[in-house]
C-alpha cells in the first residue's frame, strides 16, 4: 500500500530534483510501517516536548513540518525542539557542525492569481505555492552566542 507517485506540476523542479509531496509522504508510511508501538510512542513523547519552534523568531512551526520535525527529533535523539535554516544560524554567529544534514520541511501559501485585465468577474482564484526549506536542530549547531528561550 502506497501513494502513488505525483505527476510533474509546475511547483516540481527540473529533471532529477525531489518531489517534495512524495518525499513528505514517504516519510510518513515509513513511520506508520515500524508498527503502532513505535508510531504512538512518537507522538507521545514529542507531543510532551512542545511544539517545535523557531530559534530566532520563537514562532511554532505548522502543519505537515510539526510532524516532520517531531519525529526527526526523536529518531536523531535531539534534546532541543527549536530549529533554524543555515543562514539563521551564521547570521547570529553560530555554525552548523560539520557533517551534520537538515531536515526537509516545506513552506506552503495560497496566492492570488494577478488579475490579466479588469472585466465584470470579481472572482478570485488561487494557486498553490510551495518550497522546500532546511532547518537543523540547536543540537547539531555549535554557538557560543545566547539565543532567546534557549
Amino acid at each position: 500500500m502506497g501513494v502513488p507517485p505525483t505527476t510533474p506540476k509546475a511547483h516540481q523542479k527540473a529533471k532529477g530534483k525531489k518531489d517534495l509531496k512524495q518525499t513528505i509522504t514517504d516519510r510518513i508510511i515509513s513511520l506508520m510501517e515500524a508498527g503502532p508501538e513505535s508510531w504512538q510512542k512518537t507522538w507521545k513523547d514529542a507531543a510532551a516536548a512542545g511544539m517545535p519552534t523557531n530559534a530566532i523568531t520563537n514562532q511554532p512551526y505548522k502543519g505537515i513540518n510539526v510532524l516532520v520535525l517531531w519525529s526527526h527529533r526523536i529518531e536523531q535523539g535531539f534534546q532541543s525542539n527549536k530549529w533554524m535554516t543555515y543562514r539563521q544560524a551564521k547570521s547570529v554567529g553560530a555554525q552548523v557542525r560539520k557533517g551534520e544534514r537538515s531536515i526537509t520541511c516545506i513552506y506552503f501559501q495560497m496566492v492570488e492569481k494577478k488579475k490579466k485585465k479588469e472585466g465584470a468577474e470579481d472572482k478570485k482564484e488561487f494557486f498553490p505555492l510551495m518550497r522546500a526549506f532546511n532547518l537543523f536542530n540547536l543540537d547539531q549547531i555549535d554557538r557560543d552566542i545566547v539565543i532567546s528561550g534557549v
